[in-house]
């Protein structure tokens, strides 16, 4: 039935002699639909049509299609993603799959290297599985090349079969308040995050401090290390707002947003430095911590406990650390907040957590009233260091203050406070008017999302007619919506609008697919990527069904971008390069009993990479 299906039907595409394309190599619509209907679920109908199947369906079907020729696929990206899509093409493809990994890093992995917290080494164990992706014979790894500096768009797609694009979010979501991006002090905690994990852009690789902070060539590594050890004592006071009076003996780090990785930052600011040295944190970052002057953290959230994003798993490993005080304020819910908690278990127990530790903290606090007690909890004269952690609900950020004795630093943090209105499930911050300051703060943090950015290619064109002619530079970029911060997509496929006198609507960007936060938004943890990756691979190999993918060009012989990188001279690192680099940093992380202390510098990294330790 399969055959004279396919037999009656007219192929989909044609070849570049101007027949038809072979039964091998591209299916009918019909003869797809009898896929579909063999994929169907067990038991189950079959499929109206293909576009009414699940892709899942269609992944698993696709392994029974007849032998092709080799695959070569591109992945641009090396995060979780970007392994868990290579590691679908391997599955899907088998022996005829070849798949090259570009990075920008000259290491791969992304943020479960440079964004999971050092205490939380269980998260990181998924790298044993993508280590396995690595080292998998038909795939090649090219780190140090990133897309839009080393390499474009137009040099990849002639060379594969698909682009896959897995870079991630690069960009960080804004407080829009003055003096965020004026005062030194006042990061993004994705950058704070990138810091205490070693990423080369923190530590002089990439001197991001901006002009406007009067602070030329100086590092984030720099700017966070004098910020910590700096007592803040004098700043700027406003005889309209009042003032909150528990943050005046010791300097504060304010956090606003209240996510995991808002909770990361806190955990390491607070937690004892002793418990991070067997951590694969950068030494230059415990260094720093270890001479923080920073005693206190201000959590804080817009919203009330019952919309509060962390899980509860993360917020009770907060709140019960050793020698930390806790003070949460305005945590009390209404009858609207109910209902948000009964719809969310997480929430529920996120919520249980906070109202046991503040029975804790009153039962701490009887036992002070008794002088004889005092050893007992360890607020002892060898305890006299205890840190404090604020959570502090229903709160906005309203302005970034600077210090009386240098205009360019942050000194204080005036917010308003917030009420809620809406239905459950919609409720929505909003400014009642009142204020208060948050004096003596040393750091202010924002972690109210990533963010991801549109692609920007630079290269340069000369001219054969003016060779002493300064080149053109032109810009181009991939499909990017700007207002929902990902790359337009229809289940993965790339698209790109088109003008209404082409027709209209959203046309599929042949060859050119998505996966990841790129797809979807900064949302979900390390494993959803897995469940992401799934659909664009599922529909990549339907459009392969369907003869949709390009055919790489004949020219570039099947050898991928290897040979263009290694016209342009470009210092890039491979797997074995990777795997020297691995090595060495094992090697220095033994002489300090931790798993690793990572390289911080790209230069070094590189030449780890050719030469070995």
């Amino acid at each position: 039935r399969h055959h004279r299906c396919h037999a009656r039907s007219r192929p989909l595409v044609a070849t570049r002699r101007g027949g038809t394309a072979s039964m091998a190599a591209v299916m009918s619509r019909r003869a797809l639909a009898c896929l579909f209907a063999a994929a169907r679920p067990r038991g189950g109908a079959p499929f109206a049509s293909p576009r009414d199947a699940p892709l899942r369906w269609l992944s698993s079907a696709a392994k029974d299609l007849p032998a092709r020729d080799p695959r070569l696929f591109c992945v641009v990206g090396s995060g979780p993603a970007g392994m868990y899509a290579a590691d679908r093409l391997l599955t899907h493809y088998g022996a005829s799959a070849r798949v090259d990994i570009l990075d920008k890093s000259p290491v791969p992995f992304g943020l479960v290297r440079s964004g999971v917290a050092p205490d939380h080494a269980s998260t990181k164990s998924v790298v044993n599985r993508f280590e396995g992706v690595l080292s998998d014979p038909r795939v090649c790894f090219f780190g140090n090349a990133a897309l839009g500096r080393d390499v474009s768009v137009d040099d990849l797609t002639p060379r594969y079969h698909a682009v896959v694009l897995a870079y991630g979010a690069t960009g960080d979501r804004t407080l829009d308040v003055p003096g965020e991006d004026t005062l030194r002090g006042a990061i993004s905690a994705r950058r704070f995050v990138g810091w205490f994990n070693g990423d080369p852009e923190a530590h002089g690789d990439d001197v991001e401090t901006s002009k406007s902070r009067g602070a030329k060539n100086v590092s984030l590594h720099d700017e966070i290390t004098a910020c910590l050890t700096r007592h803040v004592s004098d700043v700027s006071d406003d005889a309209d707002v009042s003032h909150d009076d528990t943050a005046k003996d010791a300097p504060t780090a304010v956090i606003f947003g209240l996510g995991n990785v808002a909770l990361d930052c806190a955990r390491v600011l607070l937690r004892d430095v002793n418990d991070l040295r067997e951590t694969d944190i950068c030494a230059a970052a415990l260094e720093t911590l270890e001479r923080s002057a920073v005693k206190k953290v201000a959590l804080i959230g817009r919203r009330g406990v019952a919309q509060a994003a962390f899980s509860p798993k993360e917020l009770r490993e907060l709140l019960n650390l050793p020698d930390v005080d806790v003070r949460v304020y305005d945590d009390a819910v209404t009858d609207l907040d109910e209902a948000d908690l009964e719809a969310s278990r997480p929430r529920r127990r996120a919520r249980e957590a906070i109202e046991k530790r503040k029975a804790k903290g009153n039962e701490t606090n009887e036992m002070l009233q008794n002088g004889d007690a005092l050893e007992s909890i360890g607020v002892g004269r060898k305890n006299q260091n205890r840190k404090e952690l604020s959570v502090r609900f229903l709160r906005s950020p309203s302005k970034l203050v600077a210090r009386d004795d240098d205009a360019t630093s942050l000194g204080s943090v005036i917010l308003e406070t917030n009420e809620l209105s809406g239905p459950p499930g919609k409720r929505r911050a909003v400014g009642t008017g009142a204020f208060e300051t948050i004096r003596n703060v040393a750091l202010a943090l924002r972690s109210v999302g990533y963010r991801s950015r549109p692609l920007e290619e630079h290269f340069t064109v000369k001219s054969h007619h003016e060779p002493d002619r300064e080149p053109d530079r032109f810009k181009q970029s991939v499909p990017f919506d700007d207002a929902r911060g990902v790359v337009p997509n229809a289940f993965g496929r790339v698209t790109h609008a088109v003008a209404p006198a082409m027709g209209g609507g959203e046309w599929q960007v042949p060859g050119l697919y998505v996966v990841g936060w790129l797809k979807r938004g900064p949302r979900g943890i390390i494993g959803d990527n897995l469940i992401d990756a799934e659909e664009t691979i599922g529909a990549l190999v339907a459009d392969d069904a369907r003869g949709k993918l390009r055919k790489p060009d004949y020219r570039f012989k099947n050898r991928g971008v290897a040979p263009l990188l290694e016209a342009r001279k470009k210092s890039i690192v491979s797997k074995e390069g990777w795997r020297l680099i691995d090595l060495e940093e094992r090697r220095r992380g033994a002489e300090f009993g931790k798993p690793r202390e990572k390289i911080t510098s790209v230069s070094e990294m590189l030449r780890v990479a050719n030469e070995g330790g």
